[in-house]
């Protein structure tokens, strides 16, 4: 039951992907380099003086961020408590459907040996007494209203039997859903 249920490897797979997100982390911790290349003409004008010729640079610049004070802790920590929430999710669908599963199974058991008394014990007995009856009022031992209410009798048992073989399905399908 519990490897066949799509709600708890839904969990699985976010547990996996805070893993992954916790390896991002700490591959993220040194932030990439930039190299960058400048080039800058400059010409400088005095008034009064000959022409000046322009001044050309070319400059190179590294930036290495070095992860001295913040190493990425903080998105380590997020993807560790991502990972033990995610873990703490999956702990909680297995007793869950454990649950699930034990609760169904024994409504299920219950139902059924209810069900077993009914066709064992008193339908019968039902039955037994509902043509006693109509034996004794065919022989005037008994009057009218016995053999009546020994039917009423029989036709309420069978609609609890029906009742209870209605639960005993529903708790199936429970059962079935659950595993």
């Amino acid at each position: 039951a519990v490897q066949r249920r799509p709600d708890l490897h839904a969990a699985l797979l976010n547990a996996d992907r805070a893993q992954a997100e916790k390896a991002l982390a700490k591959a993220l911790r040194w932030q990439d380099w930039t190299v960058g290349l400048e080039f800058s003409q400059d010409r400088q004008v005095i008034t009064g003086a000959p022409p000046q010729d322009s001044s050309r640079a070319i400059g190179i610049s590294v930036s290495i961020p070095l992860p001295y004070f913040n190493k990425g802790q903080g998105l380590l920590a997020e993807a560790d408590a991502t990972h033990d929430q995610a873990m703490v999710r999956i702990d909680a669908l297995r007793f869950r459907i454990a649950a699930e599963v034990a609760s169904a199974h024994a409504e299920a058991t219950r139902l059924q040996s209810a069900l077993k008394q009914y066709d064992k014990a008193m339908l019968p007995v039902s039955a037994s007494n509902v043509k006693l009856a109509q034996q004794g009022y065919r022989e005037g031992l008994v009057p009218i209203f016995d053999v009546v209410q020994a039917q009423r009798q029989q036709a309420d048992l069978n609609a609890a039997y029906l009742a209870t073989f209605d639960q005993f399905l529903q708790a199936l399908v429970r059962l079935h859903n659950a595993v």
